[in-house]
Parts: structure tokens; sequence; C-alpha cells
């Protein structure tokens, strides 16, 4: 699969940087497959870390068939790509978010109140359940664009809570962005989706 031109050598004799061992180099003309985050992609693609930038050169970081690099080629086609000059700074890990949520639960929005967090299901801990004043709501959150697995997991809570506890319930899936399939996954099922953006926000010091 062509995905990107090669540009010729670079010698660049004082690129040297602390740390640094390159002084050769070549530009890659990427055409349209990223910059996205790793954290985006499916978890066995998530190599150098969940929670660091993936630009489209570290294609290389992969070994194996064809296949393998054409599958993810396609999947980083299919994620939300990342502007560096707004995004590079917020890479929030899921906890910290998590966090956010608990602490300031009315912006959800929907009337919701907080039942409790990590809330112990025969299937694992459902990140928050909630009510809305008829049903309860098992909520998850995802970093990133949330992926298939982010759906069954969600239902999985769902049904264990209605199994045992015998209440409506619905789903609500919190991500920066979701896949397609997540997408056409939630109009069928008893599950809502919402969005979220982290960004900085500057104040001053009286």
């Amino acid at each position: 699969m062509d995905v990107a031109d090669i540009k010729e050598f670079i010698y660049e004799k004082d690129a040297l940087t602390e740390g640094s061992t390159h002084t050769y180099w070549r530009d890659v003309d990427y055409r349209d497959i990223g910059p996205v985050r790793i954290r985006d992609l499916p978890e066995k693609f998530q190599q150098g870390g969940d929670y660091s930038l993936h630009l489209p050169c570290t294609l290389q970081s992969f070994s194996g068939t064809e296949e393998i690099l054409d599958e993810l080629i396609e999947v980083m086609r299919e994620v939300e790509k990342v502007d560096l000059a707004k995004d590079v700074f917020l890479d929030f890990k899921e906890p910290e978010v998590q966090r956010y949520i608990k602490n300031n639960f009315g912006e959800i929005g929907d009337g919701l109140k907080l039942i409790d967090d990590e809330y112990p299901t025969s299937v694992g801990d459902a990140d928050f359940v909630a009510s809305d004043g008829k049903k309860t709501v098992v909520i998850e959150v995802k970093m990133g664009t949330a992926q298939d697995g982010a759906i069954g997991q969600l239902l999985g809570y769902m049904n264990a809570i209605r199994d045992k506890e015998k209440k409506d319930v619905y789903g609500m899936l919190i991500a920066e962005d979701f896949s397609p399939r997540v997408k056409k996954a939630a109009k069928s099922d008893d599950v809502k989706l919402k969005k979220f953006r982290a960004k900085l926000e500057f104040s001053d010091i009286e």
C-alpha cells in the first residue's frame, strides 16, 4: 500500500542535541494517515504508550505481515487526526478525566445524580452509576476515540446490573470521539454517546 513520499537525505552536522544521535534524516510526506493519538488506536497497535501522540512515521515501529500494516493504516485513516498546534499538550489520562467528572458531575447534563463511582458488577467495576430519576444510568469513560470494545464493556455492565438489581438501565459512553461502528451500535442499543474535549485555560493570579 502506497502511503507516503520519501524525500532525499538531509545532513545537518550541527543537528545533534543532548540525547540525540541523528544528523541524517529524510522528510516523509504522509498522505492521509495522521497524525493520530496512539490511545485512539486498537489496543494491539498501542506500542509506545497509550497516552503519547502517534505520528505516521512510527509505522516503522510495527513489525509483521503486510496485512498487519495494511490494517494499521486503515485504522489510522478512520481515527480523527490530531491538530498538533492545538492538541499536543492535551493528553490527559483517564483517571484524571474520571476525577473531574466525579467532582463536576452536573456538567454531564440530563439531570443525572451520581449514585457511586467504581460501581462493582459481576463483570467488573463500572466507572459511574447514576440515576435520571426514572432509570439507572451506567457510565463508561474512554480517552481518545472509543472503539468497539467500549460498547461491549458498557453493555456488559448494563446487563449485569439489570440481571442482579432488576432495574431499568441505559448506558452512557463518554469519550473524546467515537469510531463509526460505535456510532452505529449506539443507535441500535440503549446507549447514549457524549463527547468531551479537554482544553487548557488560563487565569491571572492577583
